[in-house]
């Protein structure tokens, strides 16, 4: 492929554009050699190419469940072995804007990560069959040495969450509250602390007029830990997202209040 960053960066904006659109000749060609083509370039030290190339991918990934089921089974089975590291580093070595510290191991993983989230919040109403393949990798994720796995995954969860709109998020809610609990209690990364509490609100803006099915006895310490968080936080980004919380939980009980007042039971005799 071209060496110009420009060049790579519209040819890939380009396949992205096709895909959504369905062209015939790019979906032949993206089994043959293109979804892989794609994916490598994910890679690419210029944020012009790579962010092209997560949008490229984002699409295939919409368009076919396989490419879905590749790209969430890469981000559960990814480990640095030295021969990826080196394909990594050595594209990145020449770049500039990249410190020599970095981390190849979590760059790829991250972006693979902020895909998953894209298509997720794209897919909508189809995003609840995706859960239990999802769900489980991503709450893996949480215990992650570093950071960025561990924001880049509860912003990913949330947006799997939200875009599910409560409907099979039960069986693995109980163990999200008490993961997301932890994290606002233990973990000193303000980019994790403020990722979790944005996943709060994106369970209770998706749950709607169902919160009281969906999180049950857990509403009362629910509201309990986002007043906790909005009047005591340190960080001003998470008292943000705590009082954005707050308003969602208030407009869902509000909404449920008002729909069962304007629809009474009916007795039947």
């Amino acid at each position: 492929m071209d060496s110009s960053p420009v060049t790579r960066g519209v040819a890939l904006l380009e396949a992205g554009r096709l895909i959504r659109f369905r062209h015939t000749v790019i979906l032949g060609e993206l089994d043959k050699w293109l979804f892989s083509a794609i994916k490598d370039l994910i890679l690419d030290p210029d944020s012009y190419v790579y962010l092209a190339a997560i949008n490229a991918l984002a699409e295939a990934a919409c368009y076919g469940s396989t490419y879905l089921r590749e790209m969430i089974t890469l981000f559960k089975n990814f480990n640095g072995t030295k021969a990826t590291d080196a394909k990594i580093q050595a594209a990145y070595e020449s770049s500039e804007d990249v410190a020599s510290t970095v981390n190849t191991d979590v760059i790829l993983r991250s972006r693979l990560c902020e895909v998953l989230g894209k298509v997720f919040r794209v897919l909508g109403d189809m995003s609840p069959i995706w859960m239990d393949e999802s769900a489980g990798v991503f709450l893996s994720c949480l215990t992650d040495k570093d950071e960025i796995i561990r924001a880049s995954a509860l912003s990913s969860l949330a947006e799997l969450i939200l875009a599910c709109r409560g409907r099979n998020i039960e069986k693995y809610l109980e163990e999200v509250l008490f993961v997301v609990e932890r994290l606002l209690i233990t973990d000193t990364s303000a980019l994790v602390r403020r990722s979790a509490v944005n996943l709060l609100r994106q369970i209770i803006k998706s749950c709607d007029t169902d919160i009281f099915e969906v999180v049950g006895g857990r509403l009362r310490d629910l509201q309990r830990e986002l007043l906790r968080l909005w009047r005591r936080d340190s960080d001003h980004v998470v008292r943000l997202h705590a009082e954005l919380a707050l308003e969602e939980l208030r407009a869902a009980v509000k909404a449920v209040i008002s729909q069962e007042t304007a629809c009474p039971n009916r007795v039947v005799l």
